[in-house]
């Protein structure tokens, strides 16, 4: 893989350019919110670790009427 300017590999760029497209024009999306939730979810764990002593958090899982509702 090429090396990519930017923070993340070179993702952050990518990715605020996807929401900004999203915003402004709309469209499909590259992910879902479900996955970005956990996305989400796992950096906040991996801080509380961090702070914490660097002990393993579990990620919580989604309620299941909210994962249900994005895989309608």
């Amino acid at each position: 893989m090429d090396k990519v300017a930017g923070s993340h590999g070179g993702a952050n760029p990518k990715i605020v350019a996807e929401f900004v497209r999203f915003v402004r024009s709309g469209g499909p999306i590259n992910t879902s919110p479900v996955a970005a939730r956990y996305s989400v979810a796992t950096g906040c764990q991996a801080t509380e670790s961090l702070r914490d002593g660097g002990g393993t958090l579990e990620v919580p899982a989604l309620d299941p009427d909210i994962a249900q509702y994005f895989d309608a």
